[in-house]
């Protein structure tokens, strides 16, 4: 029977909960539902059901209430008379009836407003409408967000059909003590570390920023805490930039290259825009014999091109030092830029470079063009390197005879060595003489001569031998060090004169004896 009562309690409510069209003017949403007549949602059919369950328990609670609130004073009254007609027992009976009952009341009227609370919160909602990144002029990264009130004004009025106004609903929506942070892979990246919003009426719109200490982010997620709950929303961030200028970085900014080397520098390119691009790609301030090229994964460029959406490109720049270089030039550094930007301003940069050469162009001339621009700094070294030639690798000796070995101490590098010393590994029982052992100098392509004279040991057996010669020394705390030349040393046995001479005539005694032998057998 109660069911049913719901049932036609709930369809008297749709058929005379109409919206007029002034207020739903002044409600936003609620003017969907007065356009379509009659039409509820699922969910707001469910919480006018909860609601009216809600008020049909306060009401109940209410007559159970006022029953045995009435029971109650008229057995007080009984008891209370000089002669009680009724027993101490019965009036306690009635009195712990009725404190259950005003429990009972108390217990649901706080039941309704808390549903009408729950329904409260739930139509409370706060919307990102907006979510950027850019960079300030401080190279700080910047998220810049817009959060709306969008509460639905028609869920509030389940709450209390009495709102009549405008000016009701938004003291009913409005939401207060807002707390935004912004994490990325859980940890907060935000300066601030949190936003703290004192409170947001409905339909209005708070705009916020915070410096990301982070680079190169995508998403982040938006933790918004209102009415005891946290909201989180993982939020693509939107690329806006007042100019469309490239920005570059490299990590490898300050590199040292070996004369007759390259050098390859590390270079990100970040634009914050979400059309498609082309930007040219050149470089200034560097000296001509320093030959360049820009390189994708190997692959020359001249230009780079950003899809639509795409943010980043890895490239690289490699720089080529060249081999013939002066000593005046080395061990000092160059500092010169890599420039990305609109074809038409990186040709206006080319030629200002050649109207004011040999001076270099300045930072600020750079940026006036309105193109990326990142600082690099070469510089060239020496490279420092020995080689040794023979003319002769490989001698027959007599055992007990020296062996003379002649070599060219050549430097080809390009700086100048000092103390070059020559080592030898050998034998241990082996003696051997360098002359020189130690040279003082030698310039770029200078060969220098040098005698080895190994005095082999008494006794040494009949073989090959063989031999190292090296050519060390330091150059700015490295050692350096020429590859092994080696050496092949052949000894000889020793020949028995006497002996052999013996051995001979013992033959010719021999043959002789067999030969008259044989003639005096023949003759018998």
């Amino acid at each position: 029977m109660r069911n049913v009562v719901l049932l036609l309690i709930f369809f008297v409510m749709v058929a005379v909960h109409v919206v007029p069209a002034e207020e739903s003017a002044a409600t936003g949403e609620a003017a969907a539902g007065s356009a379509a007549g009659t039409f509820v949602s699922k969910e707001r059919q469910l919480k006018l059901l909860q609601l009216k369950e809600a008020e049909l328990r306060l009401e109940d609670a209410r007559t159970q209430y006022e029953r045995k609130k009435a029971d109650y004073e008229g057995m007080k009254e009984l008891y209370e008379r000089p002669f009680p007609i009724v027993s101490g027992a019965l009036y306690r009976q009635y009195l712990s009836e009725f404190e259950g009952a005003t429990s009972a009341y108390d217990t649901a009227a706080l039941e309704l407003e808390r549903t009408k609370l729950g329904f409260l919160q739930d139509a409370s909602r706060i919307s990102i409408i907006e979510a950027t990144q850019e960079i300030n002029p401080e190279g700080e990264r910047l998220l810049r967000f817009r959060l709306m009130n969008t509460s639905s004004a028609s869920e509030a009025m389940v709450t209390d059909e009495d709102l009549k106004n405008r000016g009701q609903i938004e003291a009913r929506l409005r939401i207060e003590n807002i707390l935004v942070t912004v994490l990325h892979e859980g940890i907060q990246i935000g300066k601030p570390f949190e936003i703290r919003i004192p409170f947001l009426d409905y339909g209005d719109v708070f705009k916020g920023t915070f410096i990301l200490q982070q680079e190169k982010i995508e998403s982040v997620d938006l933790n918004i805490e209102y009415l005891g709950k946290i909201d989180t929303r993982k939020v693509y961030l939107e690329k806006q930039s007042g100019e469309d200028i490239v920005r570059i970085t490299s990590l490898r900014f300050a590199q040292e290259g070996n004369a007759g080397e390259s050098v390859l520098f590390d270079l990100e390119l970040e634009r914050l825009a979400e059309d498609a691009a082309t930007f040219a790609l050149e470089v200034v301030n560097l000296p001509e014999y320093i030959t360049y090229r820009f390189e994708e994964k190997g692959n020359q460029l001249s230009q780079v091109k950003f899809a639509e959406r795409m943010a980043t490109r890895a490239l690289e720049l490699r720089c080529y030092v060249p081999e013939e270089l002066g000593q005046e030039l080395l061990d000092r550094p160059i500092d010169f830029f890599v420039v990305v930007g609109p074809e038409r301003n990186v040709r206006e940069l080319k030629s200002l470079a050649a109207e004011i050469a040999p001076q270099p162009i300045a930072e600020e001339q750079i940026s006036e063009l309105q193109t990326g621009l990142e600082q690099l700094r070469l510089t060239p070294r020496g490279r420092p390197e020995l080689q040794l030639f023979a003319a002769n690798l490989y001698f027959e000796k007599d055992p007990g005879e020296p062996v003379d070995f002649s070599i060219v101490v050549r430097n080809t590098g390009t700086v100048t060595l000092r103390e070059v010393r020559l080592d030898t590994e050998k034998p241990y029982d082996w003696t051997s003489v360098i002359n020189p052992e130690l040279i003082d100098k030698i310039e770029p392509k200078q060969e220098l001569p040098a005698a080895i004279r190994v005095i082999l040991p008494d006794g040494i057996g009949t073989g090959i031998y063989e031999m190292q010669v090296v050519a060390k020394c330091q150059y700015e705390g490295e050692p350096i060090e020429s590859p092994d030349k080696n050496f092949r040393i052949s000894i000889k046995s020793r020949v028995n004169l006497l002996g052999t001479a013996v051995i001979v005539m013992l033959l010719v005694v021999a043959m002789l004896g067999l030969a008259v032998f044989t003639i005096r057998l023949a003759r018998r």
